[in-house]
């Protein structure tokens, strides 16, 4: 109602008027999904949620990792091992398994310093690499995604720290 009598102020010649009648439409149900997994179908639910499936359930072709690397700031190692040390163990679950990466510590969080340390750690046998940023910066990032997907095509995951 705000918009509208601003509206009014605005141009008191100008006549004009909203019908707030609300209405019902018949919309069409659709059939729940049906995900497969690696040893079953989920059937999804109204929302289409699968989220807890996808986390307990194993994939249907897994690809295990076994040379990985993580690229963190130094100071930031208790971190890095809670999380690879989850990533295992969750991994399991899905039937993929995930070897302990190499962690790669980082003297600062420059741009340049990601981006030269990953692209000197950067070898055949490397499966993936994810990165930790302490926060968010558009030129850190895109620096080390231009490696990632463009310079050294690898997989990559960028983590954003967070307390």
């Amino acid at each position: 109602m705000f918009i509208l009598d601003y509206l009014k102020k605005k141009n008191p010649t100008f006549n004009f008027s909203f019908n707030f009648l609300a209405f019902k439409l018949q919309g069409r149900t659709l059939a729940h999904e049906k995900i497969m997994f690696g040893r079953r179908e989920i059937e999804t639910d109204n929302k289409c949620d699968w989220t807890k499936a996808a986390g307990n359930e194993e994939v249907c072709k897994a690809v295990d990792i076994k040379r990985w690397l993580i690229v963190y700031p130094a100071n930031k190692e208790s971190i890095v091992e809670r999380f690879a040390t989850l990533a295992m163990e969750c991994s399991r679950k899905i039937g993929i398994q995930i070897s302990m990466p190499k962690c790669l510590p980082l003297r600062d969080d420059r741009a340049d310093t990601y981006y030269n340390e990953i692209k000197k750690s950067l070898t055949d046998d490397i499966q993936m690499v994810c990165v930790i940023f302490p926060m968010l910066s558009d030129a850190r990032y895109m620096r080390v995604k231009k490696l990632c997907c463009i310079e050294c095509p690898i997989p990559s995951q960028v983590l954003f720290e967070h307390f």
